[in-house]
């Protein structure tokens, strides 16, 4: 491999990173009860579950590609099922992925 093309793979590889966030540590997220937890589910705080970790998405809801509605109808509820097949047996894109990331505030202390 020449040297423009290594230079090359390693600009993609830093933008992707760039794009996608760095990881989040995990370990120092607020740990919310059931009861913290469904209180945000209004227009003004907008939480949602998927898997065991508490994503707020309230900035995101009139961005929503799939439109305010749809993601609306989670917030305070368990969502992993929707997010993961998007309701249509189709996933999330990695970019989808990488913005969820950022949008991680806790982890559910039980199970729904």
């Amino acid at each position: 491999m020449r040297i423009y093309q290594k230079l090359l793979v390693l600009f993609f590889i830093i933008i992707q990173s760039i794009a996608l966030g760095e990881e989040i540590d995990k370990s120092k997220l607020k740990v919310y009860t059931i009861d913290e937890f469904i209180k945000h589910n209004t227009k003004e705080s907008c939480f949602v579950l998927m898997d065991k970790y508490i994503y707020d998405v309230t900035k995101f809801l009139a961005d929503h590609p799939g439109s305010y509605k749809i993601l609306f109808k989670c917030c305070g509820k368990d969502c992993t099922k929707g997010y993961t097949d998007k309701g249509i047996n189709e996933p999330h894109s990695s970019k989808s992925h990488g913005m969820r990331d950022k949008m991680i505030v806790g982890i559910l202390k039980e199970k729904m």
